[in-house]
């Protein structure tokens, strides 16, 4: 009952709702772990059921409170705690600790593309490389990648179009040998389908190091990548590994096949999961996890990758070591109870090697995890979590990954050919980051720009998500107008510094029903540090509201179809910066806000944190207002705008501190704020993240004007430039920035600084005085 909380006294807001959790929870025993899950009743609709999973002993956390974030955060932790420190004899061993802030790892920080979408398994070294040599000629600044499905040799490298689910890993230290050469290069003839004939063409087979190698190369326009993630599933391939019996040409570690026994509980939810090949075939695990993941991580490792993105993990938390199916094919109904061996093993196993070789900082984990353990502000290692929400991985990442939050993707994949699921994939995201938030840095998934629908709706939610930003385009298809609104000339993605997700009037209703109203999501920009009051510094708030109803998953065609009847028309959303939940706190309650949309300019004025306005959205689109804290000082109204090109602009301000003085006509200084001081001198230091043109807006109060200004960057005096709303009319860059003529518009004075192209965070000066 965190009712009590002293973090709930500090919130100053009327009329909160009691807000109840219940958290099925995992429970370690001798022989793994028991897990347990919750049911709508089919008998009474006021009730739920509790049902275990596995035998053995469940439980439940029950948690109320004013704030509903903070009751899952609270919930999350002690449901991670618990899975850890549950002891069966003595449960006051389970007890309630917080993680730490989070951060990304460093690649996470830039654009990066991934192959999936472009070329799915049909993919080569050399496509590849002139994948990523294209993107850069267009312009588009990538920095890291992944190399998707396709690359590995597999019992048919030529598997396409899902074929590739019913195939295993046939060698752990090698790639396909038709699509990368085991040598420095080699050529080789291929023949592929064009229009009604078929075409042979020479090609140049790159090995996998010679890949990695040129795409980490500097080019003639200085590009290089900082960081490449190869994918494979946490059993190797989609059904794990091959073995010698099945295979002459295995190389690799002695295996087993095992079975998923899926729950009544599971197949209720879907049905279609009784018709995975895993059922039949099995899936070929290690008899040694600990000695796949040395052996395949270290081969990843000395070919140049970076990291890892792990796929295919929830399942494996039903595998048994024989077949659910009887001597007729006909499923056998008899489960016995199981602990999630196999899946507690792997996990293990996959941490501990990830940690050592995917580190984000090499030089100060040194490869072991006792050095890891030893850093005092470890980063997340380069690595993605994939198709991995079953409960008895989640809750035990902070320890396996000691304290990290991983990067996970949260949702289902996302499928650019569907025109019903892209509304369904954001709403996914959002609401699985209320839980998934607390215990990995969430990854909303790669998105695809060409579509002149659903582009831009995917880059805005990845733009607020607070997690990677990467596409998946083919380098001819891409929208480069879209990737201007999410990247800095430099590579550099401004992201949110913490998670989006729903408000709090958007937690109880259903943005995808034929009626629904728009789905509103908060997240910040600024920084969260444990050496801040309440551990938030918000330079800004965001409000994103998406119009996404009228599509849904149908569990007869196992796809996502249009709702019938739904409404496909604008739709109009009153929000406020209380729905920024940072805002609620009593340190804002005096604040004076402007509501600023980069499609609109200022929305809203002058507003107070209780005041609301309305917002339109169309159908199939997104709305971002940027909530921007107005500086008051004795003689000046100071707002920090940022970099207004981006759909994120106010993302590239991590901290601003305004120092005000009052000097008499002699430059004397007034300790006191009297009537008598002629003169203000205001001094404006800007935590600033990313290049381009940064600006602020400044308003003087009464007849007050500039007399002097001077801007610093890191100490350095650099150029800078004011526009003034007389001169609104005569500046050219203002024609296509609505944004910018509506700070004009309401009389304030740009200020214009130009931020070079570097990776650090640089400090902006501003010093102005006000007669």
């Amino acid at each position: 009952d965190d009712d009590d909380d002293d973090d709930d006294e500090d919130v100053v807001v009327g009329n909160d709702k009691m807000y109840w959790l219940v958290i099925p929870l995992v429970l370690p025993d001798q022989n793994g772990y028991t897990s347990c899950s919750l049911k709508s009743s089919s008998s009474n609709a006021n009730e739920i059921e509790l049902h275990s999973e596995t035998g053995g002993k469940v439980a439940l956390y029950c948690g109320r409170g004013l704030n509903p974030f903070k009751l899952i955060q609270d919930g999350v932790n002690m449901a991670s705690s618990t899975a850890q420190n549950f002891h069966r004899n003595d449960s006051s061993q389970s007890h309630y600790y917080p993680l730490p802030i989070n951060k990304l790892p460093s690649f996470a920080n830039k654009l990066g593309w991934c192959t999936w979408n472009a070329f799915y398994t049909k993919l080569n070294g050399e496509k590849i490389t002139s994948a990523v040599r294209s993107l850069w000629d267009k312009g588009i600044p990538v920095k890291w990648m992944i190399i998707d499905d396709g690359w590995q040799h597999t019992t048919n490298d030529e598997s396409l179009d899902g074929m590739q689910w019913g195939e295993r890993l046939l060698n752990v230290n090698g790639p396909s040998p038709q699509k990368f050469s085991s040598e420095k290069h080699v050529d080789k003839t291929s023949t592929e389908e064009g229009g009604h004939d078929s075409v042979t063409k020479q090609l140049t087979l790159l090995s996998l190091k010679e890949t990695i190698s040129q795409l980490k190369s500097p080019k003639g326009s200085g590009m290089r990548l900082d960081a490449v993630l190869a994918w494979h599933t946490i059993s190797g391939y989609w059904l794990g590994l091959s073995n010698y019996e099945e295979n002459d040409n295995y190389k690799g570690p002695d295996t087993t096949l095992y079975y998923p026994h899926f729950s009544t509980n599971i197949i209720d939810n879907d049905f279609s999961i009784t018709k995975e090949q895993s059922i039949f075939k099995g899936i070929g695990i290690a008899n040694n996890v600990t000695m796949f993941y040395d052996q395949y991580h270290s081969f990843l490792d000395r070919s140049g990758f970076d990291g890892v993105k792990i796929d295919a993990q929830g399942v494996h938390g039903f595998l048994r070591p024989y077949s659910t199916l009887d001597g007729n094919g006909s499923q056998d109904k008899q489960i016995q109870p199981h602990r999630h061996q196999i899946s507690i093993h792997q996990q293990d196993a996959l941490a501990s090697s990830i940690i050592q070789r995917f580190s984000s900082d090499k030089s100060s984990v040194e490869g072991t995890k006792a050095t890891y353990e030893k850093n005092s502000k470890p980063e997340p290692p380069n690595s993605i979590m994939c198709m991995c929400h079953s409960p008895e991985i989640i809750y035990r990442l902070p320890h396996l990954y000691l304290s990290t939050k991983p990067l996970m993707r949260v949702s289902d994949d996302f499928y650019p050919e569907n025109d019903f699921c892209h509304g369904p994939h954001i709403v996914a995201c959002a609401f699985n980051s209320l839980i998934l938030c607390n215990l990995a840095s969430p990854d909303w998934d790669m998105f695809s720009t060409d579509s002149s629908v659903t582009g831009e709706l995917h880059a805005m939610a990845r733009a607020i998500s607070g997690g990677p930003i990467y596409f998946s385009d083919k380098p001819s298809s891409i929208d480069p107008v879209i990737i201007e609104k999410l990247v800095c000339e430099n590579g550099v993605v401004v992201l949110c510094c913490d998670y989006a997700r729903p408000t709090r009037n958007s937690l109880f209703t259903d943005p995808l029903d034929k009626d629904s109203c728009p789905m509103i999501l908060w997240n910040i920009n600024g920084r969260i540090d444990n050496t801040f009051d309440n551990g938030i510094w918000a330079t800004s708030g965001i409000l994103a509201i998406f119009n996404v109803g009228g599509s849904t998953w149908c569990y007869e065609n196992l796809d996502f179809i249009e709702v019938p009847g739904a409404d496909r028309m604008p739709k109009n959303v009153r929000v406020s910066p209380l729905d920024v939940e940072p805002f609620r706190h009593q340190r804002y309650q005096n604040h004076q806000f402007l509501a600023v949309s980069s499609r609109e300019g200022i929305i809203k004025a002058a507003l107070s944190r209780n005041d609301s306005f309305t917002v339109e959205v169309s159908h199939l689109q997104a709305h971002i207002v940027h909530i921007l804290p107005i500086h008051q000082t004795l003689y000046v109204d100071f707002v920090v705008i940022g970099i207004t090109k981006l759909y994120n602009f106010a993302g590239a301000i991590s901290q601003v501190n305004v120092q005000s003085y009052q000097t008499d006509e002699e430059g004397r200084l007034e300790r006191d704020h009297v009537l008598g001081s002629l003169e203000e001198r205001l001094k404006v230091d800007i935590n600033v993240i990313g290049c381009g043109r940064f600006f602020v807006a400044y308003k003087f109060k009464n007849s007050f004007e500039v007399s002097s200004m001077h801007a610093y960057l890191d100490g350095v005096n650099v150029e800078h430039s004011i526009i003034s709303p007389k001169a609104a009319n005569d500046v050219f860059l203002l024609e296509e920035e609505k944004l910018l003529s509506s700070f004009l518009q309401h009389n304030f004075h740009l200020h214009c600084i130009r931020l070079p192209c570097q990776d650090k965070t640089d400090t902006a000066a501003l010093e102005i005085i006000v007669r």
